[in-house]
């Protein structure tokens, strides 16, 4: 048989090779271990906000706690010294104004949240 230029002899040609199986992982630029480590900061983050807010909060109402309770205390006080001074007046009523003008006068420096102390005679005030 004649051989042509151009092909082989099928006794020399190379035994075909078995088909091999080749995986190539493509990278996609994302890192999954790096997507941990920036969601666990984050979280970190998140809580240590969340605290301090929280935190806050507990402050500014205990705060606020407080500072009623003191200004009850306060208005308490306040009303108590105004009762003592109308306690100290009282005995006064119905005694002619230049007895009792001095002892009003007195009273009303000694209570300092009493507005007023007015002298009525007949419903006139004076």
């Amino acid at each position: 048989m004649p051989t042509l230029p151009f092909s082989r002899s099928p006794s020399t040609a190379p035994p075909p090779s078995p088909p091999t199986l080749e995986l190539e992982f493509q990278h996609s630029g994302f890192d999954f271990y790096k997507a941990g480590i920036a969601i666990a900061v984050l979280l970190v983050f998140v809580g240590i906000v969340v605290f301090a807010l929280w935190r806050a909060t507990a402050d500014t109402l205990r705060l606020e706690t407080m500072v009623a309770g003191t200004t009850a205390q306060e208005i308490d006080s306040v009303l108590d010294r105004v009762q003592q001074g109308r306690a100290q007046l009282l005995p006064f009523v119905g005694q002619p104004c230049n007895n009792a003008m001095r002892a009003l006068a007195d009273g009303k420096r000694q209570t300092p949240y009493l507005r007023a102390i007015i002298l009525v005679n007949n419903g006139h005030a004076w």
